[in-house]
């Protein structure tokens, strides 16, 4: 488990003080860059409002739920000021009178990390001693006092200082924030090619360490009238000590699409493995991406506004009967109950907001629907398509030949929507995505999927390859029901139009269209070098 804890103050209104402008800011850019997908922590934070004894107690709770295997990340961002030799943190409501019981000391949090069992742990102060003049000059500083005297001295973590001496640690106005924060932010993020000193595409401290000494040094160079303090790494590890996920480990990367989709990129190569083990090192190469939530309401009404291809959906709904045992109501031939229409589920409050998936679309419907994006990519971002079966088993499975038993779909998602009468709105919690960060591949609404021979695979037989549905809906029991349909199941085969049925889009854009990082990992997951 990574787990971190992120504060941050601009500190007290006080007009011998100064409160800083970017303290806060700067805790949520940190926290922002420590859970997202590429550091992968769980990050806890203190309540808007809470006073010193409970974010002491938070940050207890967590640090004290942290096992030998774990990392764990403390991280502050405010003003610092010296009391009898300690160094003290101030925080919103501060006393300056009464800061034992208004402001955090460092020892306290230091006596906090050293209970915690964490193999891993590290302590980040950007902070400052807030004299009135320095603040004024947008300055951090602890007057000059050694670390040694401000009682720091870890025992097997680390802790990174705004410099050594903690003398000059700034706020740029050019930087809309402290230039210790905003260089580690990045570090693990935009720059995480540059930060990554040994290119074992991992960000270590000392990675992290010699990147902040590089970033001091250029700056100072470039801008002599606001230099700044070089970064001071105090402690010892027993082993490395990353900030990011391991080298093995995917990193989802998301791009917006042109009808407001936002599509994720999957860590695989769009043709065959015949054609992939052919490739030479100056073929072109094609990313694959799925989009992250299934096509919205919004979505296709915009569609319906501005093609003039497409017109209200309208469908059938599923009206079971009182005596109704479990069943898969996709199918044309329940025991109990029956597919009914017409149905407008744009006239239905629980079908018509926004943000819940477009329904009752038939095959041709969806890939009008992807002709128009195609329309709009006048920046040629990719090529836009229904995912093929495969590409969706992959996205929903990591395989692209998975077992559809219910063990297996359950442990792909935190939570699944299922079991219910009408569709969920999309969720941007992450409450409902997968290990890729992409939602209701599995519940929701079934989904259309490209023909095989349409995405470029082999054709078996010479019967028509099938028109398949992945995913499974909300009317559905998915631990009794696979999460797979072909459309001779369906009564009207492609022009089907259920209540429970949707779409998500592909696509595949060119590799070079991608950061450098992705790039990089791309490839070595697809298994070419270059």
């Amino acid at each position: 488990m990574r787990r971190a804890f992120v504060m941050g103050s601009n500190g007290p209104a006080d007009s011998n003080l100064g409160s800083l402008r970017y303290a806060r800011q700067d805790a949520e850019r940190m926290k922002a860059c420590l859970s997202g997908a590429r550091c992968g922590f769980v990050v806890e934070n203190p309540e808007p409002g809470a006073d010193t004894f409970e974010v002491r107690r938070k940050l207890t709770i967590v640090a004290e739920s942290c096992t030998p295997e774990d990392t764990f990340v403390c991280y502050f961002s405010g003003h610092g000021t010296l009391e009898k030799g300690s160094l003290v943190l101030l925080w919103d409501n501060t006393q300056v009178d009464r800061l034992l019981s208004t402001a955090l000391p460092v020892s306290d949090i230091l006596q906090i990390l050293k209970y915690c069992k964490a193999r891993s742990r590290l302590l980040i102060l950007d902070c400052c001693h807030a004299g009135a003049v320095t603040t004024t000059f947008g300055l951090k500083d602890a007057a000059g006092v050694p670390v040694q005297e401000l009682e720091i001295s870890p025992d097997n973590y680390y802790v990174l200082m705004a410099s050594d001496r903690l003398e000059t640690a700034r706020e740029l106005e050019t930087l809309q924030g402290s230039f210790l924060t905003m260089n580690i932010a990045a570090a693990l993020d935009e720059k995480f090619v540059e930060a990554d000193k040994d290119e074992d595409d991992r960000i270590s401290m000392q990675d992290l360490h010699h990147w902040l000494e590089d970033r001091a040094k250029i700056h100072n160079q470039l801008y002599p009238s606001t230099k700044v303090s070089y970064p001071y790494l105090l402690g010892k590890q027993k082993g490395e000590f990353y900030l990011t996920l391991a080298a093995s480990a995917w990193v989802p990367y998301e791009l917006d699409w042109p009808d407001g989709s936002t599509m994720v990129v999957l860590p695989i190569h769009p043709t065959n493995m015949r054609q992939l083990r052919l490739a030479s090192a100056f073929d072109p190469v094609e990313a694959l991406c799925i989009s992250k939530y299934p096509i919205t309401n919004a979505q296709y009404k915009r569609f319906i506004k501005e093609s003039g291809w497409g017109k209200e959906p309208v469908g059938e709904h599923y009206i079971s009967q009182p005596e109704e045992t479990t069943q898969h109501p996709a199918s044309q031939q329940p025991s109990v109950g029956s597919w009914q229409g017409p149905f407008y589920p744009w006239r239905i409050k629980e079908f018509r907001d926004p943000e819940k998936p477009v329904v009752c679309i038939s095959f041709k419907e969806a890939i009008s629907y992807c002709d128009w994006v195609n329309d709009l990519d006048t920046q040629a971002k990719g090529s836009t398509s229904l995912p093929d079966p495969r590409t969706w088993d992959i996205a929903a499975f990591g395989t692209a030949f998975p077992s559809y038993d219910p063990d297996t779909i359950f442990t792909q998602n935190q939570r699944i929507y299922h079991k219910s009468s009408a569709p969920a709105s999309i969720d941007r919690t992450g409450n409902r995505s997968n290990v890729l960060g992409i939602s209701d591949l599995l519940g929701n609404v079934w989904e259309w999927c490209e023909r095989e021979e349409e995405a470029g695979l082999a054709r078996l037989g010479p019967r028509e390859p099938q028109i398949e549905l992945r995913g499974g809906g909300f009317l559905d029991d998915l631990s009794t029901v696979k999460p797979v349909l072909l459309e001779y199941s369906l009564g009207d085969k492609e022009d089907t139009r259920h209540s429970d049925l949707g779409f998500r889009i592909a696509a595949r854009i060119p590799l070079e269209n991608l950061p450098e990082e992705v790039q990089r990992r791309l490839l070595t997951a697809m298994g070419i070098r270059r």
